[in-house]
């Protein structure tokens, strides 16, 4: 087991396509087939996530939200998957906050970063990725690394007070901004 959660419910209220008792993201995940839709309810989590198959993870569309915390400087979520959507959590990484492997069609809408050792989302020849309507906020390293070859559209995300870049790019990888709002980044290099 990757860690437990101290939200309210400890029978377990992460579903899977609307039933069952989960206590951890991981335990759900193992459990559940490609193309199932896991529910998160509110409260901390306090794992490592791994997502190696075509699954939605979703935290509460209201309410307090659910949050998610690495207990390493590994990275917070780990996509291990083609065809993946996670939306609707709060991330709080030591380390990197979402990390893509080599996989195609992952989305992350409604994120928000509140805090990160290391960058928020890096990609590395991921392609087809979207990030959508995603806060990150008060970040002092870079928010998206997108390395070569992947390609990657970034949608009507709030970048508010980055110290690093917020958008890095390698040769030969396509990112798109569209809708965006930059406000108080420091610049750099």
């Amino acid at each position: 087991a990757n860690g437990g959660s101290t939200s309210s419910d400890e029978t377990g209220c992460i579903r899977i396509n609307g039933s069952g008792s989960y206590t951890t993201i991981n335990a759900a995940i193992e459990a559940a087939s490609n193309g199932d839709v896991i529910t998160l309810c509110a409260g901390d989590y306090d794992e490592r996530v791994i997502i190696d198959k075509a699954v939605s993870v979703t935290g509460p569309a209201s309410g307090a939200p659910a949050i998610s915390n690495a207990p390493s400087d590994d990275s917070t979520v780990s996509v291990r998957s083609d065809n993946v959507e996670l939306s609707r959590v709060t991330i709080n990484a030591p380390g990197t906050g979402v990390y893509v492997g080599e996989f195609d069609s992952v989305s992350l809408k409604v994120l928000t970063f509140s805090a990160t050792g290391d960058t928020a989302v890096r990609a590395s020849g991921s392609t087809e990725m979207l990030v959508q309507a995603s806060n990150f906020s008060s970040l002092d390293h870079g928010v998206i690394h997108l390395d070569e070859g992947g390609s990657m559209r970034v949608v009507n995300c709030a970048f508010e007070g980055i110290a690093g870049y917020a958008t890095r790019v390698r040769t030969g990888a396509t990112l798109s901004l569209e809708g965006n709002d930059f406000f108080n980044i420091t610049e750099d290099e």
